[in-house]
């Protein structure tokens, strides 16, 4: 729910607490605050559209990967992510 909350706030509201916040961790006018400004309201529209395909993802062949002997690594490379 966390990752949702700038969804469910105004983004008008949210950018002036960045505003206000920004100059206390020093970012202003920097390419820093411009990445984490884009994150912060990017990844709740990013988790609401990609959260229904990772509940559907099945695990099944990265956990019989696991239980033949390969790390969490090589699972992962060698399965999951092609």
């Amino acid at each position: 729910m966390e990752l949702l909350s700038p969804m469910i706030v105004p983004l008008i509201i949210v950018a002036i607490g960045l505003f206000h916040f920004y100059p206390r961790l020093n970012l202003v006018n920097t390419m820093t605050r411009i990445v984490l400004t884009h994150a912060v309201l990017a990844i709740p529209f990013v988790v609401r559209t990609t959260s229904p395909a990772l509940a559907r993802f099945d695990l099944s062949p990265g956990k019989a990967a696991r239980n033949l002997g390969a790390t969490g690594a090589q699972a992962f490379l060698t399965i999951a992510l092609p």
